[in-house]
């Protein structure tokens, strides 16, 4: 599994996608907000957790300043840093 800390700027979005991993996100600070395809989104704040699905579409936009905690399963390899 990987597990990535982000930090993100109020007003920043992601763009719609889709990967093959699990995902867990968990929001630590600020507020969050993530669709999902078929019209679905949920605000999350400091505490909330969102399981996203393996191909799932997903995209998302930082309401406040926020930082969270990503977990995906498997290991996702464009993320690993090289030494």
């Amino acid at each position: 599994m990987t597990l990535v800390y982000w930090r993100v700027k109020a007003g920043s979005h992601l763009p719609a996608h889709d990967h093959p991993h699990e995902q867990v996100v968990t929001v630590l600070e600020g507020r969050f907000e993530l669709s999902f395809s078929g019209g679905e989104t949920r605000v999350l704040g400091p505490g909330e957790i969102a399981v996203i699905a393996g191909t799932r579409e997903h995209a998302g936009r930082a309401v406040t300043d926020c930082k969270f905690l990503d977990v995906c399963h498997p290991l996702r390899q464009g993320f690993l840093v090289e030494k």
